[in-house]
C-alpha cells in the first residue's frame, strides 16, 4: 500500500493507503529531512530499493540514502549522505537519475544533468563510499541519460543517451552502440525484460519499440498508444502476464501486457509447410 510521489524541488511524499483518494500524503524527503543539507532538482530524482523496499535513494548535488522510509513514525526517517561533491563543489550541478542494480543491491549508477556518471559498488557501507567515474560515449553533454540494469547479471546496465542506445558488460566501464535500426529520435526511457535475451523496450519522442537478441530489427511497440513522448517505462511483474507502464509528457499513463517472445512470421520459400494444423505454401 505503499505509494511514492514527487513535487518540485526535491520534495518526495509518501501515502501507506496505496494512494487512493483522500490518501494524505506525507513528505519524507527534502532538504528540510535529517541529514539532507541540499534541493533537489526541479523534478525530483529518486527510486525505492529494488531488494528492500525500506531504502530509498534521493538524488541533489549529492547521492542520500534512507534505510527506513517506511517507518510507522515520520520524525524516525533521516538520510545518510553517499557521495561528496563528485563533479565539483558546485551544488547547482545535480544529479539527474539514479538506477541501483536488480542483481547486486550494493551497485548504483547516478547521472549528472552535465552528463557526468558514476558508479558505486559498495552502496550498503555505512562508514564510506568508492565512487568510480564512467566514460560517457560522445561526450559530457545534457542528453537526458537513462540507466537500466540486468536481473541476474551484475556486470550488465544498459543506457539510453539522445539518439542512442548502449549496453554495457563491464559496469559501465566500456559501451557498447545497440541502437541498430532505432529511428532517429530521442531515447528517453529503457526498460528490461526479466528473463528475455536481451530483451529491451525503449521509450522514444515518438513511441515504444521493442528488441531482442533473436529479433533482427527494432519492433514498434505502441497499438493505442499516443504519438508522444514516452519519459518512463515500468514492467510490473506481479500480474500474469506482466504489464508495461508507460508514462507520457501530457498524455497520461498507459498500460499494456509485455511480449511473451517474439515470433518470426513464418516464410516458405519453397513448397509448403504446416504449422499448428495450419498450411502455407509458396
Amino acid at each position: 500500500n505503499y505509494v511514492y510521489g514527487s513535487s518540485q524541488h526535491g520534495v518526495v511524499s509518501r501515502s501507506v493507503n496505496g494512494g487512493t483518494v483522500n490518501a494524505g500524503f506525507t513528505m519524507v524527503a527534502g532538504a528540510e529531512f535529517p541529514g539532507v543539507d541540499q534541493v533537489s532538482m526541479f523534478q525530483t530524482p529518486f527510486m525505492i530499493g529494488y531488494s528492500n523496499p525500506k531504502h530509498m535513494f534521493y538524488g541533489a548535488h549529492d547521492l542520500f540514502m534512507c534505510y527506513n522510509i517506511k517507518a510507522t513514525d515520520i520524525g524516525d526517517i533521516f538520510y545518510r549522505k553517499k557521495s561528496e561533491d563528485l563533479t565539483s563543489t558546485n551544488q547547482d550541478e545535480k544529479i539527474e537519475f539514479i538506477e541501483q542494480s536488480r542483481a547486486d543491491s550494493n551497485i548504483v549508477y547516478i547521472a549528472y544533468e552535465n552528463g557526468r556518471m558514476f558508479r558505486c559498488d559498495n552502496i550498503l557501507n555505512l562508514t564510506s563510499n568508492a565512487w568510480t567515474e564512467l566514460p560517457n560515449p560522445e561526450g559530457n553533454y545534457w542528453e537526458g541519460i537513462r540507466f537500466e540494469s540486468h536481473s541476474t547479471l551484475a556486470d550488465v546496465v544498459y543506457m539510453v543517451k539522445g539518439q542512442k542506445v548502449y549496453k554495457s558488460a563491464n559496469r559501465g566501464g566500456t559501451w557498447e552502440d545497440i541502437t541498430g535500426t532505432l529511428p532517429k529520435l530521442g531515447m528517453m526511457s529503457v526498460a528490461y525484460m526479466h528473463g528475455s535475451d536481451d530483451g529491451l523496450y525503449i521509450g522514444t519522442t515518438a513511441g515504444v519499440y521493442y528488441k531482442e537478441n533473436s529479433m533482427p530489427e527494432w519492433q514498434l511497440f505502441k497499438t493505442g498508444l499516443p504519438l508522444t513522448q514516452v519519459r518512463d517505462l515500468v514492467i510490473n511483474y506481479s500480474t500474469t502476464p506482466p504489464q508495461i507502464f508507460a508514462s507520457t509528457f501530457g498524455r497520461g499513463i498507459w498500460k499494456t501486457t509485455v511480449l511473451n517472445s517474439y515470433k518470426h512470421d513464418l516464410v516458405v520459400l519453397s513448397g509448403s509447410a504446416t504449422v499448428n494444423n495450419t498450411n502455407a505454401s509458396a
